[in-house]
């Protein structure tokens, strides 16, 4: 079983493979390959732990759920909706690579609506192309550019991906229990590790269906021993052709308690596996909870009536 571990992760699969064809065929700039090489040299292997347990463990139940309890469970499932907006930066090697995942013409700053009880999201994303809108369900996604009904299935795909991605990012620990309720999720114990003086324990979580269109995924969450606040969350990338095999890691931190719950306002992602790659520095911009809409108001092309209004800004 290690063995086998070790060789996948050292081993770049589908998504190295579709960086390589890009440079032989032309479809990177010169000085993008010059970087790629780079980079190569640089890259490292790492290993997702590989999942063992066929129900969940009553140690790792606990963590997760003392994690969730000190994001603030109780006040959480309470709530109606969730509105929130972002702002951020991409680096600019991964938007070479992963011109269709970070869509970055259009992925600049963001208005996100989410009915919790349905998981229903909205996504409004601007940039420099204009406005890419994006409506969420458990089992579907619709995408909009300015307007026009995107039919490309990667980039539906990619779209949906992100969504529940972020999501995760943003409840961590929440989003994971939910889940557990629902019998998507099989939980086991993976040892403990300091990460930036912070004493951790980890748990690893098997999601099925995993994250997007996948049907499995595998999430690492790191849980602070001293307050049961999670600061890193690891992740497999299954959704994608072009994403299959790669690790990546979330950094959450700057957390606020806002309308009962614990909320990261700060996000690091970087890229594990194939390559060790810095990829995107993102952080809240504003937060409100419960206004009441339905899901006919965000799954349009605008968010409409109560879900129209811009999340409220965070103060400082």
């Amino acid at each position: 079983m290690i063995a086998r571990g070790i060789y996948i992760a050292c081993h770049l699969q589908r998504f190295f493979v579709t960086i390589i064809r890009s440079i032989f065929s032309g479809a990177l700039r010169a000085s993008s390959r010059v970087l790629f090489l780079v980079l190569l040299g640089t890259s490292g292997c790492a290993v997702m732990p590989e999942p063992t347990a066929q129900r969940s463990s009553p140690g790792a139940l606990a963590l997760l759920e003392a994690a969730a309890n000190a994001h603030g469970w109780q006040r959480y499932k309470t709530l109606k909706d969730i509105n929130v907006s972002y702002d951020g930066q991409w680096y600019s090697v991964v938007k070479r690579l992963q011109p269709v995942l970070v869509d970055d013409q259009f992925r600049g700053p963001s208005q996100e609506r989410m009915i919790r009880s349905s998981q229903f999201i909205g996504q409004t994303h601007r940039g420099d192309a204009g406005v890419k809108q994006v409506s969420r369900s458990a089992s579907h996604i619709d995408v909009w550019y300015n307007g026009r009904a995107e039919p490309d299935l990667e980039k539906r795909a990619a779209a949906a991906l992100v969504t529940d991605g972020y999501r995760l990012f943003l409840l961590g620990p929440l989003y994971l229990f939910d889940r557990h309720l629902q019998g998507e999720v099989v939980l086991e114990t993976n040892g403990s590790e300091i990460i930036d003086g912070v004493d951790c324990d980890r748990v690893l979580a098997r999601l099925r269906p995993g994250l997007g269109f996948s049907r499995e995924d595998i999430v690492l969450i790191w849980i602070a021993k001293s307050d049961r606040v999670v600061r890193r969350v690891w992740f497999s990338l299954e959704a994608l052709d072009s994403t299959k095999g790669a690790i990546a890691e979330v950094q959450m931190s700057e957390h606020r308690q806002i309308a009962g719950v614990l909320w990261p306002t700060q996000f690091f992602e970087r890229i594990h596996r194939p390559l060790k790659l810095n990829v995107h520095r993102w952080w809240l911009t504003g937060l409100d909870v419960d206004r009441g809409y339905s899901q006919s108001d965000v799954q349009g092309l605008e968010f409409t009536g109560l879900a129209a209004a811009p999340a409220k800004p965070l103060t400082q």
